[in-house]
């Protein structure tokens, strides 16, 4: 396996890693999860804290911590991946 098509193997499954825990945490009502300290996820939280989806994240040592944001017991926005293998948006 080549290094490109390995490193692409490893960046979808964190973003597909990513969107599940945000999904799963959300729709289970929890305060908050922790998801793997990466560039991507903290470049992405960024994103999502600016759009109003979630409360805020705190970065920790090994890990960010995230805290969901409700509106009347229901979580604000949902996350889903669009393109998937075998269903590929181009």
């Amino acid at each position: 396996m080549n290094t490109k098509k390995k490193y692409n193997l490893n960046f979808n499954y964190l973003i597909a890693d990513f969107v599940s825990r945000l999904t799963v945490g959300s729709l289970r009502k929890l305060r908050f999860i922790r998801i793997a300290k990466t560039e991507m996820s903290i470049r992405l939280l960024r994103i999502l804290y600016k759009q109003g989806v979630i409360r805020t994240f705190r970065i920790e040592l090994d890990y960010v911590t995230v805290y969901f944001k409700f509106k009347n017991g229901q979580p604000i926005g949902k996350l889903s991946i669009v393109s998937r293998p075998g269903k590929r948006a181009r």
